[in-house]
């Protein structure tokens, strides 16, 4: 009974991880009537939560994370057009953001991110 409660919860949680990581139409429609206007002119932007709701969930709050295969961005050596490049772009099974986040909210969670480094 053990293992087989043991492996739903393993297949629960990659269907989620999946979910959340993927790059599949449905999450993009929604992500684009939720996040596709940009801030208003002047508001400041938080790169912190923009990266908990979306960058969390596969790197962790500390960068450390690695979940489906996601970079650990706290020994990360990228410069930052590299990483602003892979937010926008995506790369390898990490999908782009573009849809989503506008330049000034990728640009935050670039910086975030590269705020997480040791």
């Amino acid at each position: 009974m053990k293992k087989i409660f043991l492996v739903l919860s393993i297949v629960a949680c990659t269907f989620i991880l999946v979910q959340s990581c993927g790059n599949d139409d449905a999450s993009k429609a929604k992500a684009d009537s939720v996040s596709s206007s940009p801030p208003a002119v002047g508001a400041s932007v938080n790169g912190s939560v923009l990266y908990e709701e979306k960058c969390m969930v596969c790197h962790g709050a500390d960068g450390k994370q690695n979940t489906m295969g996601a970079a650990d961005l706290s020994s990360s050596t990228l410069d930052h057009a590299i990483v602003v490049s892979i937010i926008t772009s995506g790369k390898n099974t990490m999908k782009a953001f573009s849809p989503e986040l506008n330049a000034e909210q990728i640009e935050a969670v670039a910086k975030y991110a590269e705020s997480l480094r040791k």
